[in-house]
């Protein structure tokens, strides 16, 4: 008997083994030493072979087998038979996504081979406890009103149930183990969601299902679900029932404001269109994909739209209220429209106070956005609709309170009536700037809102002017720049209301610094002066500036440190109210570097004098060629404010700023006394080199022709550099180039300025 038993255990033992340890077959390509060779094969083993071609024969095995088969030195070589895919082929099987422009516009692919299915179920598995029964949950159908939950050390926030039928209104609970209510929510649909405390550990939870009133049927529970997600509260029209939304779609935590009805249903169509932009179902068969893929993220619909898409601030207000109750993550308001409300501002600077991101639209009349709320405040993210040729929307609203961009034009989603209506609008370009915020979200659970917002300006396409400008804002966005960790570089301040090259009419401005800089301090300096340094201890801070500026271009600097360290160094550039018209009394129109003069001036690279005076012919220090060209390639790499020359304080100024970055950078090198003698003049020779440096040229790469200057050999130390900048254009072809030369003023000019073309190249 013992012998018997011990058989039967070795053989389960032997043959789960074997389960466990197969190998999958797959199809191979095997080079045979001769057609021959191929031929025998193939009817030798006529189960696995498959086709051949000449001396190289398909099969159909596992890799240890065609390694054995390989050992008999009849076969040469073998490779998997890979599977390529057409290049039109669709990312996803959904019919409707050929008309889906817009997904690769924004780069949905990145999103679809990370995300390609939705997020697990994390209570499969899990020990589920009813007064009868205990078994592990793979998600059966059972009965019973009250149940217990082991986590296990799961961490969820949301949990659903769904019954196979509903006769009324019932309600579902959420208890701990001590029978202390955590979250509840009723409702008369077939489904109800709770959300669940963040970052709290829960051993047990207790469900109770609780029916109002007697049903004629018991309902029996066909699924219960618990997930980890981000959270994006769509305020809008609310939701209608649809073949193409998947569960993340939580309508039954939804409220209707604006009629007050129990749940938020659509009657315009605004906000079907709209989530389903970001939430229609992926890889279903049906309908279109939503650019959320399978991300674990759910979407919540607040309606404050009526059935003509109007709704007033206090309703949209009160929307944004609750929706920071329910800790969402990402709040979509493609909403816009005339008339500025105290309830409405404080409510979406309470969201950014919450380290909440409000994505809105910027509203669709072509007109100017600082009069458009809630696109005007400060607080939110705006977002402007693009065609498919990469230009503005037409009837989309522009201006410097614009963000960002996106599709806007033509976009497919859902609508009411299980149908799908292509629309046109800012309103359809915000979901998809909401996407991407909630991707970094996911990607990046402990950012905050200022980390958050910059790391979304920069990861776009610059699709109209270079840089930023009032039609696209930062460019349009793009989610493989999102998800590439490579590009990650969040920064941990943002000027709130003054962007690049904007002209500055308002002396009191906001700053925004992320909750990583408490404690830290701030220096900003204005045109090299230093206008205010600040502790910081707050997120928001306002900050008065000079509004009446000396030049076309004005440099703000704001260096953040934390003692000696340097933790950021940002960099903007505010335009002049009222330029003036009037040129340099001493740079005449005949002068040889008049255009190259006046353009460095307007660029901000280089000032004049007072009384209009330039004084091209004067030489330049060393001191101040490295801040003109700090003013250019704007270093933001400084890792301590210790000073690596001992003619330089460890005072922090622009000029000591500007030396310690091209110290870091390379750029300068000092004397071997340890001395940058800073205002000593600057050679022509010395500034070839610093111009090869700060451009990274390599010393190694290849001249094609090089020009002959007399006075330049192979030998010198210079040569490479000024070669090099020579064939970019930056020196021009003359026959002497005079190296050892003072550097002049209208010389540093015309470098800046050509340097600053090739780069723009």
């Amino acid at each position: 008997m013992i012998k018997k038993l011990f058989f039967l255990l070795f053989m389960m033992f032997f043959s789960f083994s074997s389960i466990t340890f197969a190998q999958e077959e797959k199809e191979w390509i095997m080079y045979f030493t001769s057609e021959q060779k191929a031929y025998e094969f193939q009817h030798k083993y006529p189960n696995y072979s498959i086709d051949r071609v000449d001396n190289i024969v398909k099969v159909s095995a596992t890799r240890n087998q065609v390694e054995q088969w390989k050992s008999s030195k009849t076969i040469e070589n073998f490779d998997p038979n890979y599977v390529k895919t057409s290049v039109n082929r669709p990312l996803v099987n959904d019919p409707l996504v050929t008309r889906q422009w817009g997904l690769e516009a924004i780069k949905f692919q990145s999103v679809i081979e990370k995300y390609s299915t939705t997020s697990k179920n994390l209570l499969i598995g899990k020990s589920f406890s009813t007064e009868n029964e205990h078994f592990p949950y793979s998600s059966q159908p059972f009965e019973s009103n009250t149940f217990k939950i082991s986590l296990d050390g799961e961490m969820i926030n949301r949990l659903s149930i769904l019954l196979d039928h509903q006769e009324g209104n019932w309600t579902l609970s959420v208890l701990d183990e001590n029978k202390n209510l955590i979250s509840k929510n009723s409702g008369t649909s077939e489904k109800l969601d709770v959300l669940l405390p963040r970052g709290k550990q829960l051993d047990t939870l207790i469900i109770n299902i609780h029916l109002q009133k007697q049903w004629k049927t018991t309902p029996k529970i066909q699924k219960v679900t618990g997930v980890h997600h981000i959270r994006i509260g769509v305020i809008d029209s609310g939701i209608a029932p649809h073949q193409d939304f998947c569960d993340n779609i939580l309508t039954s935590l939804g409220k209707d404001y604006k009629d007050g009805f129990s749940t938020p249903t659509d009657e315009y169509g605004h906000g079907t269109h709209v989530t389903g932009i970001m939430g229609a179902c992926s890889n279903n068969q049906t309908g279109i994909s939503g650019t959320l893929a399978g991300a674990p993220v759910d979407i919540i619909p607040l309606k404050v739209l009526n059935k003509y898409g109007l709704g007033g601030d206090y309703e949209i207000s009160k929307a944004i209220q609750d929706a920071i109750e329910m800790n969402v993550d990402v709040l979509n308001i493609s909403i816009a429209g005339k008339g500025k409300t105290m309830m409405l501002e404080e409510s979406v600077k309470k969201a950014f106070e919450h380290q909440i991101p409000v994505i809105v639209a910027a509203g669709n009349w072509s007109t100017l956005t600082n009069t458009i709320y809630p696109a005007a405040f400060p607080y939110v993210i705006t977002v402007s609709g693009l065609t498919p040729k990469k230009t503005k929307v037409p009837t989309s609203n522009y201006g410097w309170e614009v963000d960002i961009s996106a599709p806007g034009e033509n976009i497919v989603s859902t609508f009411l009536h299980n149908t799908y209506e292509p629309l046109t609008g800012t309103s359809m370009a915000t979901p998809f700037v909401s996407t991407a915020a909630s991707l970094l979200k996911v990607e990046h659970p402990t950012m905050d809102i200022v980390q958050l917002r910059t790391q979304l300006m920069k990861s776009t396409d610059d699709v109209m002017e270079k840089g930023y400008d009032i039609n696209s804002g930062n460019g349009s966005i793009n989610y493989q720049s999102i998800l590439d960790k490579n590009q990650f570089a969040p920064s941990k301040m943002e000027w709130l209301e003054l962007k690049e090259g904007q002209t500055l009419t308002k002396a009191n401005q906001l700053i925004a610094f992320s909750p990583t800089t408490k404690g830290m301090t701030a220096h900003i300096f204005l045109n090299e002066n230093k206008i205010n340094e600040q502790k910081i201890n707050q997120l928001l801070n306002t900050v008065q500036v000079p509004i009446n500026l000396q030049h076309p271009n004005n440099r703000f600097i704001t260096i953040l440190t934390d003692g000696e360290k340097v933790e950021e160094i940002n960099y903007l550039q505010a335009k002049q109210s009222n330029p003036s018209k009037d040129e340099f009394r001493d740079v005449p129109h005949s002068y040889w570097a008049y255009q190259e003069i006046n353009e460095a001036y307007q660029e901000g690279l280089i000032n004049g004098y007072d009384s209009k005076f330039f004084r091209p012919d004067d030489p330049v220090t060393r001191k101040h060629t490295t801040m003109m060209l700090n003013r250019l390639f704007k270093w933001n790499q400084l890792e301590t404010l210790k000073p690596p020359f001992s003619d330089v304080s460890g005072e922090l100024n622009i000029a000591n700023f500007s030396i310690l970055s091209a110290a870091e950078q390379g750029v300068i090198r000092g004397y071997p006394t340890g001395e940058f003698l800073p205002n000593q003049h600057l050679t022509r020779g010395q500034m070839a080199l610093m111009l090869a440096r700060s451009l990274h040229l390599r010393q190694t790469s290849e001249i094609a022709k090089p020009h002959l200057f007399k006075d330049v050999k192979e030998t010198d130390e210079i040569y490479h550099a000024v070669q090099v900048l020579t064939s970019m254009g930056i020196i021009t072809k003359q026959e002497y180039f005079k190296p050892n030369h003072r550097l002049t003023r209208a010389q540093l000019a015309s470098f800046l300025v050509r340097t600053m073309h090739k780069r723009l190249l």
